[in-house]
């Protein structure tokens, strides 16, 4: 499940850890020092992954991160569609992590 998904965005990464938990795909994944948890699951009308930084996250059980007020929602039309936004958000995540670590 979710194999081209799990496929680009681990490629990248510098450590991946994947588990199946019913109909989530959970992924902590590891780019460029920051530690992610990102949950995906293939909804009703489209996919839908939630992106939180590792130790921000109320969980490690996708279903409790789903309903989090914390992270960021990311949809798409299919896995590929998915992975792609998934990546952007990823990188502006990163991005605004590393400027708030050193006072940019």
């Amino acid at each position: 499940m979710m194999e081209e998904f799990t496929r680009k965005l681990t490629e990248r990464a510098t450590r991946t850890i994947r588990e199946m938990q019913g109909p989530y795909l959970m992924l902590l994944v590891e780019y460029c020092g920051v530690k992610l948890l990102i949950c995906g699951r293939r909804g009703e009308h489209a996919y839908i992954a939630k992106i939180h930084l590792e130790e921000d996250a109320p969980s490690l059980h996708c279903g409790e991160v789903e309903y989090s007020p914390l992270g960021l929602y990311v949809f798409g039309k299919g896995e590929e569609d998915l992975a792609l936004k998934t990546l952007e958000k990823i990188h502006w995540v990163i991005k605004s992590r590393k400027n708030l670590l050193c006072g940019a």
